[in-house]
């Protein structure tokens, strides 16, 4: 698996390398853009002269190598340096889904999230992973999510966890203009009951502990279990409103 380190900021470029290097195991890369109306360059990789950029591009490449040589990484190396546009400069690079991305999360990179990118967010200074949680979908695909979760993880705690969606049906005889829709408790509880019983059946074959979680609007019960039990989420849902309430790292798949 490719792995992209992706960077905007000079004072991220440490951080991010660090937890890039742990899962590269074929071809790193390392991408930085400077995104002019987000953030102020250092002097010193302003260039010394006139020119066409205005951004010293060799100086930032050096500061990578340093960096990864600070690391003890050494292995090739492919570093690209370029001005704004993050997204279009990732999607430039990345053109399979056998890539992941480590990246800080900020305003240049959050719009990554709604991509079908492996894309591994940044968003605390300490990335020692004891506990993750494993968001599950119960879409056929779910062991391909925890598989993925166990190769790149191979001993931190896994916890599987599946978010219900309380939902609301309209039923024309049933709606009090004044409420608004009611909902069919029946119907829900039976839809609940054969999640539950889907999800269960993945916790045997998996050989893993997992959490059933309820909710009737935005994820908030996967939210707090997320900030206040583990230290990764690895999520399905790439959604921009959750991903800015939780704290802890995440990791969309």
């Amino acid at each position: 698996m490719k792995t992209l380190a992706l960077i905007n900021e000079i004072k991220d470029m440490e951080e991010i390398l660090a937890e890039a290097i742990k899962f590269n195991n074929t071809v790193l890369e390392v991408l930085f853009v400077h995104e002019e109306e987000f953030f102020e360059l250092p002097d010193l990789f302003k260039p010394k002269f006139e020119q066409d950029e205005n951004i010293d591009k060799e100086s930032i490449k050096k500061e990578i190598l340093k960096n990864l040589a600070n690391l003890n990484y050494k292995k090739d190396v492919a570093i690209f340096v370029y001005i704004n546009d993050t997204f279009s400069r990732v999607e430039s690079l990345v053109k399979d889904n056998k890539t992941l991305i480590v990246t800080k999360y900020n305003s240049a990179t959050k719009e990554l999230a709604d991509s079908e990118e492996k894309i591994l967010f940044l968003k605390r200074a300490q990335h020692n992973y004891q506990t993750i949680l494993v968001e599950l979908a119960l879409d056929g695909e779910d062991n391909k999510r925890i598989n993925f979760a166990k190769e790149l993880f191979p001993n931190t705690n896994l916890i599987l966890a599946y978010d219900y969606q309380h939902f609301i049906t309209v039923d024309m005889s049933t709606v009090d203009p004044m409420m608004g829709m009611n909902s069919d408790p029946y119907l829900d509880e039976e839809l609940k009951e054969q999640n539950k019983k889907t999800f269960n059946q993945i916790l045997k074959e998996s050989g893993l502990t997992g959490v059933f979680l309820e909710d009737t609007g935005v994820a908030e019960s996967l939210i707090e279990y997320v900030n206040s039990e583990a230290d990764l989420a690895i999520l399905k849902q790439r959604d921009n409103d959750i991903l800015k309430k939780i704290i802890k790292d995440c990791l969309f798949v």
